[in-house]
This record gives structure tokens, C-alpha cells and sequence, in this order.
């Protein structure tokens, strides 16, 4: 185990010469910025770089303006941006939405993100959600040698390999913070997973602000992890019920057969030909949805293009169509596909309502009412009055058409369902005509590497 987790740090861990490029990198980002902000208005590096818990090859820098209390928003968020943007000047800039909006730069080949925020002291004194960054930096640098911050970086390539690291919207993972945060409760990433092989409703509160009753009564997740500079703060909140279960599962069998896989992904080919033997093995329907990805920020478009392929399979199995499975992908920049597959995608053209029983009289009489134009009844089967009706819908692909034409209709959230409009469906071979076949051949060989190990 110690052999192989060395190893593991030896391919994970920043080369000298990359740590003095990035804080080149920052050092010019700070040396322009100083030329446009006010002398009241100070820089600090915060995140994972400045915290030495940073992986090989992440290239991304948190800059923090950070501005004196008393400062409007408007002044704050407006300003901010402006000089951000002069500071940057001539690379690639975007602008950022969280609480309030900050910078996003592509300088040489690092992404740099200029964030606006109050410079607090106190946790109390927070007038935004990003205030408390540089207080997150201060308390992990108290709490975290150099051995603690390299079990982090062991715990983050684990996460990331099993695909649940980034409190993103896209992921609901474990955030950065939390992952350190988790180092320093147990000590190591081996303890750690130790302990999450047999977490159930977990609750961690390092600084001991609460009782675990308190805890429950304050917070209603799965794990609760306690934010030690905000006890009003769950930092495992963004943590779905999903990548805690793989979380939970992957510790299980890492600890069961510790292997190298855990960390690394071993590039796995795929072709066309071989994507249609899969469809075609299983036997099933599969219909793509395709349409224009909105113009809106990862964390607005991934919510709501999952609550729209939800929304749909709901839809699509209230009519009785049976889904034997779903997915949505999105490259974030062009378009979005709803993946749908179903073990029965066509219905016959009628269908029976099942009615009330016989011996309540006044139900009978409200279903009979309801169903006196019916194809055939209302009629007695055993001790209950059916109804044969005919189908409004009887094929998937065309109620598919039926609610990209009116989303509105099938509670599509906002910014998918002017989108929508705009898309059209594919279904089975012609779905492998478009490029994103890599998206289809990850749904349909679906399986959880690890799992192996459980046996």
C-alpha cells in the first residue's frame, strides 16, 4: 500500500518547475492588477495552489481582489471587473457568475480567475458567499503539514478518478475544501477510507460547534461536514446521494484491493462498429434529443438540462412507455443531447382505465361519467368497472417531436425549452451519425470499475 501510494504521489504531485510557472503567472496577474486598483484594495492567492493541496498539470490560479468593508456592491462588482479586465488585457477573458460576477482568463495556458470580494476578519462580518475563501486558506495552512497536504492530492486523484470530484453542478462531488477538510479530521487519505467504508449519515464537525442531534436537526443530508470558519455552513451540501454511494463503495474496495486503477484511467478504444453491436444486443429503442446548448454558465445549464431529461422520462412514463434507461451530455458550448432508451417505445392504439370498485357507489358513478364516450365500456371485471379508451400516443420518437415542439407544456426548464425548440430527435443508427459518439458508447457500457473488487 505505501509502495503503491508513493508511486501514485510521484505521477500526482507539481513539479518544482511547474509551481514556479504558476506563480509567475500570478505574480505578473498581480503586478498589472496593482497598476489599475486602489491602494485600499488588496490581492491574496487563495485555493488549492495556495494551500499546496494542487495536482500535476491543473494550471488554474484563484486571485482575490479584496476590497475594504464599507465598499457598495455595486462599486465592488462593477469596478472589480473593470480592473480585472484592464489587467489581463490582451489574453481571453470571460466573465463568471457565482454569488456576484468575477473574471475568467486564459493567460499562457493558465486559468486565472479574478474574484471581487470584502476583505473580512471575521465570519460575521461575510456580506458574500466568496468572503470567506481566504479564511478557508488561513485555517487549512494552520491545520496541514506537508505529508497532510500530499494525502489530499492522493484523495482528490482518487475522487477524481471515480468521477465524483468538483462541488460543480455538473458533478455534485466533493469540493477541494472538502477534501481537505476530510484530511484533517482523519489524518490520511488510508484512514479516511477506512472510516467511509462504513459511513452511514455521517456528520463531521472538527471545531465540535454542535452535537450530532444538532447537526441532524440543522442540516438534512447524507453527510454533513461542518464548515470550521461558518458552523452555519455545510460544506459537504453539493455532495448528491450518487457520488456518495460511489464514494462510499470505492473506499470500500480500494481498501479491499488497493491497485493502481483507483487513480489512473487506462485510455479504453471504441468504434462505430462496435457501438452497434452494443444497440443491438440489448435489443432496445434508443431516441437522442439534440439541440443547441443555451448561452448560459455550466452551473445554470447542467441542473437544468438534468431536470429537463427528468422531466421527460416522467412525461414519457405517464403515457406507459417503459425507459429502460437515460442520459444527457452537453459539450457546453454548441449542444445538448438527451439520451432515452426504452424497453417499449411503441403502445397499442387502446388502452384500459381501471376503475373503482363496484360497492363504492358514488366513484362508480363519477368513473362511468368520466368515460361515457369510451371504445368499449365502461364494462364489470371482477369486482371493479373498466374502461377501454383510445390512446392519445402510441410511439416515443413522436411524443419526443410532441414536447421539444411545446417544452412548456412538459415543465422544461427556462433556458433548455427556447432551446429545445430548435432541436431534433435521432433515433438507434442515425444517432451514430453526429459526433458525439464517445457520450453514447459511456451509456451504453456503463459499469463502475471498482465494483470487481467487492467480490
Amino acid at each position: 500500500m505505501e509502495k503503491l501510494l508513493k508511486e501514485v504521489l510521484e505521477r500526482i504531485k507539481p513539479t518544482p518547475e511547474e509551481k514556479e510557472w504558476e506563480f509567475q503567472i500570478s505574480a505578473w496577474v498581480k503586478s498589472r492588477l496593482r497598476r489599475f486598483i486602489p491602494k485600499n484594495v488588496e490581492l491574496e492567492i487563495v485555493g488549492s495552489i495556495a494551500k499546496n493541496t494542487d495536482l500535476r498539470n491543473d494550471r488554474d490560479v484563484d486571485l482575490f481582489m479584496l476590497f475594504p468593508k464599507g465598499t457598495s456592491r455595486k462599486v465592488l462588482e462593477n469596478k472589480g471587473l473593470e480592473y480585472a479586465k484592464k489587467a489581463v488585457f490582451p489574453h481571453k477573458w470571460q466573465v463568471g457568475y457565482a454569488e456576484h460576477p468575477y473574471l475568467k482568463a486564459d493567460v499562457e495556458g493558465c486559468d486565472i480567475e479574478i474574484v471581487p470580494s470584502f476583505k473580512i476578519t471575521d465570519i460575521k462580518e461575510k456580506a458574500s458567499a466568496v468572503d470567506r475563501s481566504p479564511l478557508h486558506t488561513k485555517y487549512i495552512l494552520s491545520k496541514l503539514d506537508e505529508k497532510k497536504c500530499d494525502e489530499v492530492r492522493l484523495l482528490k486523484q482518487f475522487l477524481k478518478r471515480i468521477g465524483v470530484y468538483g462541488a460543480e453542478l455538473k458533478v455534485e462531488g466533493f469540493s477541494g475544501y472538502l477534501c481537505e477538510l476530510l484530511i484533517v479530521r482523519y489524518g490520511s487519505f488510508i484512514e479516511l477510507l477506512k472510516h467511509a467504508s462504513t459511513w452511514h449519515r455521517s456528520a463531521i464537525d472538527i471545531e465540535g460547534y454542535y452535537t450530532e442531534k444538532e447537526m441532524r436537526q440543522k442540516f438534512n443530508t447524507s453527510l454533513i461536514v461542518i464548515d470550521p470558519v461558518d458552523r452555519n455552513r455545510n460544506v459537504a451540501a453539493a455532495v448528491s446521494a450518487i457520488s456518495l454511494s460511489k464514494f462510499i463503495l470505492a473506499s470500500r474496495a480500494f481498501v479491499k484491493k488497493p491497485t493502481e486503477s483507483f487513480f489512473f484511467a487506462y485510455e479504453r478504444g471504441f468504434s462505430k462498429t462496435e457501438i452497434e453491436k452494443k444497440m443491438r444486443r440489448r435489443g432496445t429503442k434508443l431516441v437522442a434529443l439534440v439541440f443547441p446548448a443555451p448561452k448560459v454558465v455550466p452551473d445554470i445549464l447542467w441542473p437544468q438540462l438534468r431536470k429537463a431529461a427528468n422531466s421527460i422520462v416522467k412525461h414519457m412514463e405517464l403515457v406507459e412507455f417503459k425507459l429502460f434507461g437515460f442520459d444527457f451530455w452537453s459539450d457546453e458550448r454548441k449542444r445538448c443531447v438527451i439520451l432515452l432508451e426504452f424497453s417499449i417505445h411503441k403502445l397499442p392504439a387502446v388502452r384500459k382505465a381501471i376503475g373503482p370498485s363496484v360497492v363504492y357507489e358514488k366513484d362508480v358513478g363519477s368513473f362511468i361519467k368520466k368515460h361515457k364516450n369510451a371504445v368499449e365500456g365502461p364494462l364489470v371485471e371482477g369486482d371493479k368497472v373498466v374502461a377501454v379508451e383510445k390512446r392519445r400516443i402510441t410511439d416515443a420518437v413522436e411524443f419526443a417531436k410532441m414536447i421539444m415542439k411545446k417544452p412548456n407544456s412538459y415543465a422544461i426548464p427556462s433556458h433548455i425549452s427556447k432551446s429545445i425548440k430548435k432541436g431534433y430527435v435521432l433515433v438507434d443508427d442515425d444517432i451514430l451519425k453526429e459526433s458525439f459518439n464517445e457520450f453514447v458508447d459511456s451509456y451504453l457500457s456503463r459499469k463502475e470499475f471498482f465494483i470487481k473488487n467487492l467480490l
